[in-house]
């Protein structure tokens, strides 16, 4: 087959959702498909460009003020629909795969597809809930996401889920459905430690705001005594000091100044340089709320990968492959008490048991999140019939 992936965001630059087209893109060229890309990357308008092997289009366009990018964004369908009819008579096309695209081009490119018989996929790896957004049940990202998952994606849709809780929902719909969580190329993550001194050094990697509850991890520090503050180093990537100093009183910022270091926004490459130098790695999320079920933290998958443990909460589908002491550390509820008191735990680990976590950690990325492993499921997805 001949098969197009399509997407809004930065293929292939490395965000979450490009690291996992690109696996995607792998998994069915492993399976004798010819894989095409378009995607916002940084090149200029209709370049055509390779990467690890996969030829892709940008449809990017540079812009200089608010009104450009709104502009552009707008006329993204426009650009998308020419680019499209030019593959058409270059080659034929057999699938479409899209991810993280605008409402108006899911919609359209459904369409697009039923009228030239072309197969339409769609990777679902997100329901955001009102809780994450300052106006609610109000803010627009919300709503669209909401119009697009129960009135665009509909049987004549095949929808790889991230979680259970897409798989079931698309499934209920009458959707082809295949569940994916977050795959990497396991094989090709190193994952040998360097950890220095006798600290232990803890990762975090993300944004503040409503999806990881940094406050709760640093407020979690705070609650520590004094000796165990010492013994604890906490990175944080992708953020800076400036974005959460108005968090706390001036006396806390000087503590959490002794042993939380902010490296500010990193790229990938950094973070998985760092967790190689680290014994865990937190992830916090409020288990109950709708985004963390129906997301899957890649975060998670990456710091198995490298034989790093994991510090967190149960929400997603975690439950299906973190178990404590185990794979990682399992903190009761998402906040700071409960996560001061695994710190605790933590602390209180002997090397013996670190290293035997290092090597369950990777032993259970190899076995459920290599994109080796979902070669037939996807494949399967592709000859099935729509419902």
């Amino acid at each position: 087959m001949n098969i197009l992936v399509i997407t809004y965001s930065r293929f292939p630059e490395g965000d979450a959702e490009a690291v996992r087209l690109l696996t995607f893109g792998e998994t069915l060229r492993d399976s004798g498909h010819d894989v095409f890309f378009v995607g916002m990357g940084f090149s200029n308008y209709r370049e055509d460009m390779e990467y690890k092997g996969f030829k892709y289009t940008s449809l990017r366009r540079t812009s200089k003020n608010t009104c450009q990018k709104v502009y552009y964004y707008l006329d993204y369908n426009r650009r998308l629909k020419k680019l499209l009819k030019s593959y058409i008579l270059d080659k034929k096309i057999d699938a479409i795969l899209v991810a993280d695209l605008p409402i108006l081009s899911v919609k359209w490119l459904k369409n697009f597809c039923k009228n030239n018989n072309i197969q339409y996929l769609y990777d679902s790896v997100e329901w955001y809930s009102p809780e994450q957004f300052k106006y609610g049940n109000l803010s627009l990202d919300l709503l669209l996401k909401n119009i697009e998952n129960k009135y665009v994606l509909d049987k004549n849709v095949k929808v790889i889920s991230i979680s259970k809780y897409l798989n079931n929902y698309f499934d209920s719909k009458g959707c082809s459905t295949v569940r994916i969580p977050v795959i990497l190329d396991v094989k090709s993550l190193p994952y040998e430690k360097q950890v220095e001194g006798n600290k232990l050094t803890i990762l975090y990697a993300g944004s503040p705001g409503k999806k990881d509850y940094l406050y709760e991890m640093l407020s979690g520090i705070l609650l520590l005594d004094e000796k165990e503050r010492y013994n604890v180093r906490f990175i944080v990537a992708g953020v800076n000091f400036d974005q959460i100093k108005e968090w706390f009183l001036p006396k806390e910022i000087m503590i959490l100044n002794r042993c939380v270091e902010f490296l500010g926004r990193v790229e990938r490459e950094i973070v998985l340089k760092k967790l190689s130098e680290v014994d865990f790695t937190v992830l916090l999320r409020q288990s109950d709320l709708r985004y963390a079920k129906a997301g899957f933290p890649t975060k998670v998958v990456e710091s198995l990968a490298t034989a790093t443990p994991v510090i967190l909460n149960l929400s997603s589908d975690l439950s299906d492959y973190i178990n404590d002491m185990q794979e990682g550390l399992i903190v009761k509820e998402c906040s700071a008490e409960a996560f001061s008191q695994t710190l605790k735990r933590a602390l209180k680990l002997e090397n013996s048991q670190k290293e035997s976590m290092r090597y369950k950690a990777r032993l259970c990325a190899e076995k459920n999140f290599d994109y080796r492993l979902y070669k037939k499921q996807l494949t399967n997805l592709l000859f099935e019939n729509i419902k």
